[in-house]
This record gives C-alpha cells, structure tokens and sequence, in this order.
C-alpha cells in the first residue's frame, strides 16, 4: 500500500509540476505577444480613426472661409498654430492612455501569475495532505484487520475453554 501512496505522491507531484510550468509559459507568452497586440491594434484603429493633420486645418479653415476673408494672413497663421497644437496635445493625451493600457494588461498578467502560482502552490500542500490522510487510514485498515483477527481468536479460544468446562463439570466441583 505504501508503493501505491507514493506513485500517486509522484504522479500528483508531477501534474503539479506541469502545470506550474504552463502558467509560467502562457503568462510569458501572454504579457509579451498579447498585450502588443492589443496595444498596436489599437494604435492602428485610433491612427485611422485620426484625421491627417492637413484635412483639419483644410476642414476648419472651409468652416471659416468667412472669417478668414475678414481676418488678416496673421490671424489665419495664429488658428492654423492653435489647431496644430491641439492636434498634437490630442495625439500625445493618446499615447499616454495606450501606454497606461498596455501597462494595465502587464500588471494583470502578472497578477495572474503570481495567483496561478499560490493556487498551484496550495495545490501541492492539499495532494501532500490528501496522501498523508490516505496512509494513515490505510494504516488503520490494516491495525484493524489485525486486532479483528485478535479478537476472533481471543472469542475462539474462550468458546473452546467454555465448552471444556461445561463437559467437565462435573470434575471442576470435585
């Protein structure tokens, strides 16, 4: 029974093994492809979604076509100035949110992994218990089995003293 405990100890100890490193790998793996992919699809879809620098300043200086004939070349090359810096204060508003995303996805990842890793941990102690658990009771079995052949033989031998007294009684009280 001992072999049998210690082969499960073993194989149970194994499967733990294998799966730590699988977590391991699939965070790895999942904290450095996906995480920039994600990061440059977004990037992709918000860099289409951007409109080119040119077809704003066209786009706004169409809208105040009216106003431009009225304002002076200064005035025009002032707005063109104030739409280009809010063009880059938007692009640089944007990197920084991708980066805090991508960011996020890294501290998650990871978070995963460290919580994988206690879970596996604890597996391990739960395996290690449950085997432990599983001898002792083996090890009752056997004390049990033991101490009931014990006890049959004690009740044999004391039927066996009886029925010698009872058909010898007659020498006992002689």
């Amino acid at each position: 029974m001992n072999i049998l405990c210690k082969h499960n100890l073993l194989v149970t100890v194994f499967f733990y093994i294998i799966f730590i490193f699988f977590i391991q790998l699939n965070a790895n793996e999942s904290s450095d492809t996906d995480t920039s992919v994600i990061v440059n699809k977004t990037n992709v879809l918000a860099i289409k979604n951007l409109p080119n620098k040119e077809d704003l300043i066209t786009k706004n200086i169409a809208k105040d076509k009216e106003i431009s004939t009225i304002l002076s070349d200064k005035d025009i090359a002032d707005k063109i100035n104030q739409i280009n810096n809010r063009i880059e204060i938007d692009e640089n508003i944007l990197a920084n949110v991708l980066s805090a995303i991508s960011a996020q996805f890294a501290t998650a990842s990871y978070v995963l992994g460290i919580v994988g890793l206690i879970f596996v941990i604890l597996s391990i102690f739960l395996g290690i218990y449950i085997n432990y658990i599983s001898k002792k009771i083996a090890l009752m079995r056997d004390e049990s089995k033991d101490l009931l052949s014990a006890s049959n033989k004690i009740k044999n031998d004391i039927k066996d003293l009886n029925d010698l007294i009872n058909s010898n009684l007659d020498k006992v009280f002689s």
